[in-house]
């Protein structure tokens, strides 16, 4: 049970880094204000910023499903739905800032992103055993 949540929490704090270093980088690279808040970024910026932060999702659910003993892609997953519900009043809050659909997008797409990133681990995994026949394995 210990090992299940610090996978998960690695996984969140893996994301939380890599989405604040990949949100920095961007406004770096765009010559915007690195201090931007996200309503007064244009929409091409913004979108950029939240692939990169699917990207770091993908990472996160690799991390947990490294980390986590069995039932790898189900951890990711499980960190995927733990990250929502700790982003989903933020997400929520920024529609009012730029547009609806990016914020919805961001809160359809978070759960998917961190159980691919699992599913990337699983398969990384069964590659190495030669273990390529099973699908794989969700739960």
């Amino acid at each position: 049970m210990l090992r299940s949540a610090g996978a998960v929490a690695a996984g969140i704090l893996v994301l939380t880094a890599l989405s604040f270093a990949f949100e920095w980088g961007a406004l770096r690279l765009s010559g915007a204000d690195v201090g931007l808040t996200p309503q007064n970024m244009s929409t091409p910026l913004r979108v950029s910023v939240s692939v990169l932060t699917l990207l770091s999702v993908v990472a996160g659910g690799y991390v947990t499903a490294s980390l986590a003993a069995r039932k790898q892609a189900a951890h990711a997953t499980l960190m995927g739905v733990t990250e929502l519900l700790l982003t989903v009043a933020v997400v929520l809050s920024m529609t009012e800032h730029g547009p609806g659909w990016l914020a919805v997008a961001s809160i359809c797409l978070l759960v998917p992103a961190a159980w691919a990133g699992g599913a990337l681990r699983v398969a990384q995994l069964r590659r190495a055993t030669g273990d390529v026949v099973r699908p794989v394995e969700t739960s």
